[in-house]
């Protein structure tokens, strides 16, 4: 994360950030995906990029899928 932001790269830093949520979410640590998730959000907006928000959105859809929260998962579903 420090190189990036050292680069001020918020492209490599969204995608790192999504790659480091989606290993919390293997280690079945929910709450730091959805944090780290929630991170990279921001920086697609900036970035104007609907489908790098889109993925995060999917990503965190499927961590609440498997913490058992279908409604929340629903949420970022649709």
């Amino acid at each position: 994360r420090a190189i990036n932001e050292e680069l001020k790269s918020p492209l490599h830093l969204a995608l790192n950030l999504v790659s480091i949520g989606m290993v919390y979410a293997q280690l079945s640590d929910s709450a730091k995906a959805i944090a780290v998730l929630e991170e990279a959000l921001p920086l697609y907006e900036q970035l104007g990029s609907p489908q790098g928000t889109s993925n995060v959105f999917s990503n965190m859809g499927k961590v609440f899928l498997e913490g058992g929260e279908l409604d929340r998962a629903v949420e970022y579903f649709t």
